[in-house]
This record gives structure tokens, sequence and C-alpha cells, in this order.
């Protein structure tokens, strides 16, 4: 055997194993990248329910409405049961407005584990 050829075969030996170390980071970053996207649109699906509620004086169903305005805004499907919206009102003093959001996270690779769900929870004191 030559020297050039020893040299191409631990090329392609050397190149079979970094191959999936590669992709592993690759599709790591991918997915962890959509996945955070997504809870950063959950925030602020959040935060604008919860702000109309509290500024507007909006029904739970407007502010449903808006939460999944922005997350639609935001590129996130939000269809059917794959986002919940849950408001609440706390009796406490002042009065707080809770909301959460929810969105289903499938998950695109499957080679990293991700959660099913992603969510968000935010609070605002409402003044009197």
């Amino acid at each position: 055997m030559t020297d050039s050829k020893a040299r191409r075969g631990s090329a392609a030996i050397e190149f079979a194993v970094g191959l999936p170390v590669i992709l592993a980071l690759l599709l790591g970053t991918v997915e962890y990248s959509v996945m955070f996207g997504q809870r950063a649109a959950a925030v602020e699906a959040a935060r604008e329910a919860a702000w109309v509620v509290a500024l507007d004086d909006a029904t739970v169903s407007e502010a449903q409405a808006r939460a999944r305005s922005v997350l639609a805004g935001r590129g996130v499907y939000c269809a059917g049961d794959a986002c919940r919206v849950e408001l609440v009102i706390v009796e406490t003093d002042p009065p707080l407005v809770q909301c959460d959001v929810w969105v289903r996270y499938p998950a695109l690779t499957g080679f990293v584990p991700t959660p099913e769900w992603i969510g968000s929870r935010h609070e605002i004191a409402l003044e009197e």
C-alpha cells in the first residue's frame, strides 16, 4: 500500500468518526433554537394577555384571542389543543392577573430530549 492510499483511507475514517459528532451538535443546536423561540413566544403571549386584562379591562376570551394572535404572529402553530391560554384573577391585596400560556412542542428531530409542552406564566397586580 502506498503512502497516498493510506492517507486517503485515514481521511475517510476520520470523516466517518467526526461526522456523527458534527451532526449531533448541529441537530441539537437547531432543535434547541426552535424550542427557545417557542418559549419566547409563550412568554410574550402570556405578558400581552395579562396586560390586556389589567389595562383594558378585557374579557377572558378577548385576552385569549390576543395571546393566540401573538403566538400566530411569532409563527407558533396554535390550532385545536396545540396551545392553552388560562387566565385567573387572584383575590389578593392588590388583586393579581395570572396568565398561563402552554404550547405543545412537537420535536423536530427527535434527536435530543425536549418537553412535550412549553409554557410561561405572567402575573400583573391590578391597581384600583
